[in-house]
């Protein structure tokens, strides 16, 4: 109960999975949230919302999208396998 007040205090919704856990359920949001903590936001202090929301842009759009590249991919970056599948 505690968990979902702290979530309506900040205007967070909760995604709930299946009620039978398969443990490919969602692997693709498991990876990149697993980069994300790890890459992008460990050990960070973000003094203002600006501040982080800047940091993320830059993981995301600035290293993540156009340079990490991903063995689901053909080890391509996003950037390029859009633009290759895209074009």
């Amino acid at each position: 109960m505690a968990y979902q007040k702290l979530l309506d205090k900040h205007l967070l919704l909760c995604r709930i999975s299946k009620m039978i856990v398969i443990c490919t359920d969602n692997t693709a949001m498991e990876s990149w949230s697993h980069s994300l903590g790890v890459e992008a936001i460990h050990d960070e202090c973000f003094l203002t919302p600006t501040n982080a929301e800047q940091h993320l842009f830059d993981y995301i759009e600035v290293y993540y999208n156009p340079e990490q590249l991903h063995s689901k991919l053909g080890y391509m970056s996003p950037e390029a396998f859009e633009f290759k599948h895209v074009a």
